[in-house]
């Protein structure tokens, strides 16, 4: 991936957690005061959004390096598709009394996500251990 689009795609990543973080202080207030979603989900939904936040920030740091190494390239792919799962089954999660239960199943893939992201930043810490680009 190209520096300029991972660039944009971290940015547009940390924009949509600054809105949900935004909704999640703010609007969905109304949902835990009528009883619609639980105080715990609503923990749940911005767990997701500062991880989302977090990560995206460190793609867009990473996005100026990126061409260091290949271990750095594979770690920036796990570290995206990591956050992206980690973070998204969190925000359904979250909605699964207004939705169904059906959804629950999300809660079994959400640590997948964070294995990846975790996985991810040690192949990135092992991209700066490298001399060469290889």
């Amino acid at each position: 991936m190209q520096k300029n689009n991972l660039a944009f795609i971290a940015s547009v990543f940390i924009a949509i957690a600054i809105l949900l973080g935004a909704w999640n202080a703010h609007g969905m207030e109304d949902l835990v005061i009528h009883k619609s979603i639980s105080e715990k989900y609503l923990k749940t939904f911005y767990t997701g959004v500062q991880y989302q936040f977090f990560n995206s920030l460190g793609l867009l740091i990473l996005s100026f390096i990126s061409d260091r190494h290949k271990f750095m390239k594979t770690g920036i792919w796990f570290i995206g598709t990591g956050m992206f799962i980690f973070s998204f089954s969190l925000y359904i999660l979250s909605f699964h009394e207004i939705i169904g239960s059906g959804f629950r199943i999300l809660g079994a893939i959400t640590p997948v996500g964070g294995l990846l992201m975790a996985c991810g930043w040690i192949l990135a810490a092992f991209s700066f251990l490298k001399k060469n680009n290889a």
